[in-house]
């Protein structure tokens, strides 16, 4: 929740001439190379130990569920404080 209200924040203070010269795939995969980048650096160790142990990896179609889940709550979100602010 504090990465999502980073980026869009980040994204609000940027100043518009420079977000409409900016290609616009650059924002994520800024986002993502981030979030990628944190992840290794705070787990990356924690994840090899676990994959030489053989723990359980779970599949795609968990993350892309969990990711969907994520997102119709962020949604809903947004429309109810959108109605509540209007």
């Amino acid at each position: 929740m504090a990465a999502t209200i980073l980026v869009l924040t980040s994204v609000f203070a940027i100043p518009e001439k420079i977000l409409e010269s900016l290609p616009n795939a650059i924002i994520p995969i800024t986002y993502t190379a981030a979030a990628y980048g944190f992840m290794y650096m705070f787990q990356g160790k924690n994840i090899a130990t676990h994959k030489i142990s053989e723990g359980k990896f779970f599949s795609w179609w968990r993350v892309i569920g969990i990711g969907l889940i994520g997102l119709v709550t962020f949604l809903l979100l947004g429309f109810i404080f959108g109605i509540i602010v209007n």
